[in-house]
């Protein structure tokens, strides 16, 4: 008998699951997958928004016609170059820092090796300090005579 379970014998499963903790269970891709999407879709309302205010800013950038790529290339040059605070569109301008500090965040998300280690390894906080490395992250991963695999921080004591 074999322990590995068909598309359908999980997806029961996982509707089995939603029920009993009463809120949606679900693999890790999928909300990975339905953020980035939510993210995609900000950027691609901003740039909506750029083209409505900056019309040119849509011209096709593949385009051989060399006025076309310059009329594109000044239109972006113009969004660039105001400030937030020079945007005549208010929505635009906040809209943008929103964007600009979702995709900030996603950088770090995808870089955190705090989150793999509690989203993916099931750990919990560590809250000890490694006396080497002294809680900073060395921007690698490997081993580290404390035993923090140069997170900087110290496994949690397992539990039996």
């Amino acid at each position: 008998m074999s322990d590995e379970l068909s598309n359908e014998e999980a997806e029961a499963l996982l509707v089995k699951l939603t029920k009993h903790y009463r809120m949606p269970v679900q693999p890790i891709d999928r909300y990975c997958d339905a953020l980035r999407t939510w993210q995609r879709e900000m950027r691609n309302r901003l740039e909506r928004k750029i083209n409505e205010l900056y019309p040119d800013t849509a011209l096709d950038f593949r385009s051989e016609d060399s006025e076309i790529r310059r009329r594109r290339s000044a239109a972006y040059e113009a969004y660039h170059s105001d400030s937030i605070d020079n945007i005549l569109d208010v929505e635009l301008a906040d809209y943008r820092q929103v964007v600009d500090n979702v995709n900030f965040v996603f950088l770090q998300i995808t870089k955190s090796a705090l989150l793999d280690r509690l989203l993916y390894c099931g750990e919990s906080l560590r809250t000890e300090m490694c006396p080497t490395h002294k809680g900073r992250w060395s921007g690698l991963f490997g081993e580290c005579e404390h035993g923090c695999q140069l997170t900087g921080w110290l496994p949690n004591e397992k539990t039996p």
